[in-house]
């Protein structure tokens, strides 16, 4: 008999309860919803997959899990699965952009499989709305500029993807789409665990190979993520770790260090004006086209109603442009100077 005709079940798990796949980088916001989904679910066994590309990355996911074992009668496996670039022996001018697009890509793929060797229909991640549909902060915010790793759309067209590779049904969920960062980080089983917030990582060019090296603190996803710890009452968890603190009473950064929080408050001051009209939805339509696709899409799916997602989607950009508009690093922002 081969080997591979003589391979166990890849996960011990336990018998009777039902499995859920959920996809765990080691973000904020994979851990609040991994939190959240233990406290609400106790009775599954789950299955967190996680991409690994560095030890640190893969202690501190290992460090949040082993966190959570404690907090839950619940099975916890871990399936963590290194990837990288390796450009060894390769000359210079042969080498492809090291650009991490196609990351996304890769990271649902890994999910899908873990899911389909667990003999389960659907994987679960855990993105804010606000993150995950991504709108742009600015004029130039397009293209690859503007990462659609979990936004609605690419979910969907994953979810095709693997059906014909499959031949059998399948579903990606995304239950915090409709959520934003600072709800997420405001349930009682994330609250209770508010001192892990050191050991997440948010940020967009976080140097996670370098030891006790920081996080920016500048970026759009580091600006976010301080904003919901801010917001979710968590700030006394968040207060070392960053390169740069635009938190800090005293901090008085140049504009190439502010750039990205003003066009965020830029982008919110949008939202505001657009939500406080007579019609909001046709208002913020008209400021975000982006927003057309995403309904275009769910409602097409039959994921949702019209209306529904409508009232939904106004919810979560009137909750967040309120949540920003009470972010201490606000009052390095002009809110009427335009951004591109």
């Amino acid at each position: 008999m081969r080997a591979a005709e003589s391979q166990r079940f890849l996960f011990s798990l336990e018998h009777g309860s039902p499995t859920r796949v959920a996809l765990f980088c080691g973000g904020l916001d994979s851990f609040a919803g991994a939190a959240q989904t233990l406290c609400d679910f106790a009775d599954y066994n789950y299955i967190f997959v996680s991409g690994v590309t560095n030890t640190r990355q893969q202690g501190a996911q290992r460090g949040q899990l082993n966190r959570l074992r404690l907090k839950t009668s619940a099975h916890i496996c871990h399936v963590a699965i290194p990837y990288g670039l390796h450009w060894a022996g390769l000359r210079a001018e042969r080498k492809e952009k090291s650009s991490q697009r196609t990351r996304g890509f890769l990271f649902l793929t890994l999910g899908a499989v873990s899911a389909i060797a667990a003999r389960t229909k659907e994987i679960y991640l855990y993105e804010n709305g606000v993150g995950a549909i991504n709108l742009p902060y600015h004029g130039t915010h397009v293209g690859t500029y503007n990462s659609r790793a979990t936004h609605p759309s690419t979910l969907l067209r994953m979810e095709d993807f693997i059906k014909v590779l499959t031949g059998e049904e399948f579903g990606i969920v995304n239950p915090s789409l409709f959520f934003t960062k600072a709800e997420m980080c405001r349930h009682v089983a994330v609250q209770e665990l508010g001192e892990l917030m050191p050991l997440t990582f948010s940020c967009d060019g976080f140097p996670f190979r370098a030891k006790n090296r920081g996080q920016r603190d500048s970026c759009t996803s580091c600006l976010l993520r301080r904003q919901a710890i801010e917001l979710a009452g968590l700030s006394r968890y968040d207060q070392n770790g960053y390169l740069n603190d635009l938190v800090s009473p005293t901090f008085a950064g140049g504009d190439n260090q502010l750039h990205d929080l003003r066009a965020m408050n830029w982008q919110a001051h949008r939202i505001r004006e657009a939500v406080s009209r007579a019609n909001p939805w046709e208002a913020l339509v008209s400021e975000f086209i982006e927003l057309k696709k995403v309904e275009l899409d769910l409602c097409r799916n039959r994921k949702v109603q019209p209306a529904e997602l409508q009232s939904k989607l106004l919810h979560l950009y009137s909750q967040y442009a309120a949540e920003w508009g009470a972010f201490s690093a606000c009052r390095h922002c002009d809110v009427c100077k335009r951004i591109a």
